[in-house]
């Protein structure tokens, strides 16, 4: 009889290590499955990111472009708001899509010298399945010219601006 009363002890005893041992297993599942979220998610906003890098890449040369314009050239002043604004890239990522998007393009600061710069501000946003990323962009444009020359028999002329480079950025914040 006392054998039979220390064999069910130690079935209990096995039953509880069991279900402690079922209980670690799941816990430790549960981290894995965290874990991997975790890095599901960091590499979604990682593709966001990059969305807005390439947004960046587009929006600097759309800037660029619309600068060289005969009209901007010769331009007293550089227009307040551009017209490449609210433009979008679609990128292929894999299977899926990152789109990169910005918002009203809007001159922040134009400094005439030798040379001259002008700073334009650029909103832009990333997004890739469920991660969105955003920014704040200024963009800095160096250029020789756009100051005016007198004539003697007429009004006086602008000097064609020159961009010695396709921009800098001078500024990025990023927000959430």
């Amino acid at each position: 009889m006392v054998g039979s009363r220390d064999s069910g002890n130690l079935t209990i005893l096995a039953l509880v290590i069991m279900v402690g041992l079922c209980l670690l297993g799941t816990t430790l599942m549960n981290i894995a499955l965290m874990g991997a979220r975790c890095a599901r998610n960091d590499y979604r906003m990682e593709q966001a990111r990059q969305s807005v890098e390439a947004g960046i890449d587009l929006i600097s040369e759309c800037i660029y472009q619309e600068l060289n314009l005969p009209y901007n050239l010769g331009a007293e002043e550089l227009p307040d708001e551009l017209d490449c604004s609210y433009t979008q890239v679609a990128i292929q990522v894999g299977g899926e899509i990152s789109l990169a998007s910005t918002g009203l393009i809007s001159k922040n600061q134009e400094v005439d010298g030798v040379p001259g710069f002008c700073i334009y501000q650029v909103p832009i946003r990333g997004e890739y399945l469920n991660a969105i990323q955003n920014a704040i962009v200024e963009l800095v444009f160096s250029y020789e010219g756009g100051y005016q020359i007198p004539v003697a028999d007429g009004p006086s002329q602008v000097v064609p601006r020159v961009y010695l480079d396709r921009s800098q950025v001078v500024s990025y914040r990023s927000s959430f």
